[in-house]
């Protein structure tokens, strides 16, 4: 049974969510370990620091995976296009951040 691109999107908002969920409870967890006392493990922080860095981005390219095939199964192609060139200026201006 093929899936069609609106049940391809719904399926990938339902996981979004769930990453969004994690991806805020790691961020009080790290807020909570930095905040607490002095005697904070330090590699336990930048562990989970990093795990919330990871995360964020995957979540960040999964809701974008999310609203191509949202705009592809409505078959909106000026809708598209101009996410599509959003996206493009998105990446340059996080690839200008990042150097």
């Amino acid at each position: 049974m093929e899936k069609q691109p609106g049940e391809v999107h719904e399926i990938m908002a339902i996981i979004l969510i769930g990453l969004v969920l994690l991806q805020h409870i790691a961020g009080v967890i790290i807020k909570v370990n930095i905040e607490a006392s002095v005697k904070a493990n330090k590699e336990y922080v930048l562990s989970m620091k990093k795990f919330h860095g990871i995360s964020g981005t995957i979540i960040y390219l999964l809701a974008k995976a999310t609203m191509l095939a949202g705009f592809i199964s409505n078959k909106k192609v000026v809708l598209l296009i101009l996410y599509l060139i959003w996206l493009l200026i998105l990446i340059i201006v996080r690839i200008v951040l990042e150097v």
